[in-house]
């Protein structure tokens, strides 16, 4: 596998990218695009040992990624970085790339993508018990920010957010712009 390895993200999950470059024990760079956004994954001989995406790097910065439903990728071989952020075994890693890949599924039935902009109902909602986390997402719902931006102001993780919001729109607190 010295070529590069191109596709898209809606073609092939980005955890089974990770599984077939770790087992396969690659050396390089995974760059991913998605519109504006970009990340990297560096792996060494199979371990994964630094990722970047936006501000976040190692990895918090895999796990934010799973937040895409699309977007291209390349495999770049035989590229290393001198940063080592991520310690944490490939194995593990995978195995908790499983979960945030799966709970990201269950999420995108309801929020397609973190781009959505939603505004409070007009509705009469169903009766809902929120924790203190939800009402400070739910009193910055303007109709104006997206879920990732949001999550931005809220200083949350955007799965927390995104399962927020999802919670908030089956009760009908919310609705989509």
């Amino acid at each position: 596998m010295s070529e590069t390895l191109k596709g898209n993200l809606s073609q092939l999950k980005l955890v089974d990218i990770m599984k077939i470059l770790c087992s396969s024990q690659r050396t390089g760079k995974l760059s991913l695009q998605n519109g504006e956004e970009i990340a990297d994954i560096y792996f060494l001989s199979g371990a994964i040992i630094h990722a970047k995406y936006n501000m976040t790097i190692g990895e918090n910065a895999i796990y934010a990624i799973f937040a895409w439903s699309d977007g291209i990728f390349t495999f770049h071989p035989n590229i290393s970085v001198k940063n080592k952020t991520i310690l944490t075994p490939a194995p593990e890693i995978l195995k908790r790339s499983d979960t945030f890949d799966s709970e990201w599924e269950e999420v995108r039935k309801v929020i397609p993508n973190t781009n959505l902009v939603f505004k409070m109902s007009y509705g009469t909602p169903s009766e809902i018990s929120l924790n203190a986390t939800e009402w400070n997402i739910l009193r910055h719902i303007n109709g104006l920010d997206s879920v990732r931006e949001i999550a931005g102001k809220v200083e949350m993780a955007i799965l927390d957010v995104a399962k927020a919001f999802c919670k908030l729109y089956q009760a009908g607190l919310i609705e989509m712009m």
